[in-house]
């Protein structure tokens, strides 16, 4: 199935990336964990967020799992098991933190503005959202954070060398290791918005207001900001 970008200046269709089954750990906010159990569907569309919030009714419903919302298809009438939905963007990689041991694997990306938007547009209609009071994972300049807190003691294992190929085909023998990623360069990102309540402080634990993160599946390299090839043996093997 082809995959569209939510980039509205880039588009090319995408097939899916395979990717793993979120795990299961304890919540821990605010950034948020993962923590509902899905198995990777090779046929699961990417979604442009703004072909969702062409309806004023949304095409998705919000699905609690402890505590924290996803957003799913709206169901038919089958038995199949329903994936969660995910989307992708492209921006320019401005840090990572990908190695075995972070705290968190993560990817901050300069993004197009309306992708913003539009991500806001989509989380405005979470049971969570509170106007005026909602932790977003955006800075004032449009650069927007995407994490995963999964196999932490391993470097991130998802991440794929797509330079001067078609997205859509890049396989297990693309992959590339996080040290081969530099800032600067033009990156896409596969994930899956999730929104939490706010916890009042009891028993010595902080609060914590309500939120969003951008959860981490995927990222695939596009375009490096560097050529560390000598330019002179590149113009010999033309």
């Amino acid at each position: 199935m082809a995959r569209p970008s939510i980039t509205t200046t880039d588009a090319h269709p995408y097939t899916p990336i395979r990717t793993r089954p979120l795990a299961t750990p304890a919540r821990e906010l605010p950034v948020v964990g993962d923590c509902i159990a899905i198995a990777p569907s090779p046929s699961t569309p990417k979604n442009p967020i703004a072909t969702l919030l062409s309806s004023k009714t949304p095409n998705f419903n919000w699905i609690e799992n402890r505590a924290i919302h996803y957003p799913f298809p709206i169901p038919d009438d089958s038995n199949e098991e329903i994936d969660v939905i995910e989307y992708q963007t492209t921006g320019t990689l401005k840090a990572s933190f990908l190695n075995a041991d972070a705290k968190s694997h993560t990817v901050k990306l300069t993004v197009d503005d309306r992708d913003i938007e539009r991500i806001k547009g989509l989380v405005n209609t979470s049971p969570d959202f509170l106007e005026g009071s909602f932790h977003w994972p955006f800075d004032v300049n449009g650069v927007a954070t995407f994490t995963s807190k999964e196999n932490l003691s391993a470097e991130f294992q998802y991440l794929y060398d797509a330079r001067g190929k078609n997205p859509g085909v890049v396989d297990e023998d693309d992959k590339i290791s996080p040290s081969q990623l530099n800032n600067g360069s033009k990156v896409l990102v596969e994930y899956t918005p999730a929104t939490w309540s706010g916890k009042k402080a009891k028993n010595g634990e902080a609060s914590f207001g309500n939120g969003c993160t951008l959860k981490l599946h995927s990222i695939l390299l596009l375009e490096d900001k560097y050529n560390f090839q000598s330019s002179r043996k590149r113009r010999r093997m033309r």
